[in-house]
């Protein structure tokens, strides 16, 4: 079956969403850093793209991020996704 394409801000909204049922906040420029790593994934990868997947693959990975984030300070608001948060995408 095929869906049509998410937009990019629809597939940030995805992700603002996963996050907060959990209890994570997505900062402004975590969501910037986010919607230009989607642009990036998706022109590497036009057919391939996973839409609400890829929503979860990267949220998955600013877990972890955030995660070793904590880890070296734990200070760190543990529930506050930063543009850092966001993986490095391959183009």
């Amino acid at each position: 079956m095929w869906f049509p394409p998410y937009s990019t801000s629809e597939i940030v909204e995805i992700l603002r969403r996963r996050g907060a049922a959990d209890g994570y906040i997505l900062t402004p420029e975590a969501a910037d850093q986010a919607a230009q790593w989607i642009d990036r994934r998706r022109r590497a990868e036009p057919t391939g793209f996973g839409n609400a997947c890829t929503a979860d693959g990267v949220f998955n990975a600013m877990e972890t991020r955030l995660a070793l984030r904590v880890a070296a300070d734990p200070a760190t608001d543990t529930f506050t996704f930063i543009a850092e948060d966001v993986p490095p995408c391959r183009e």
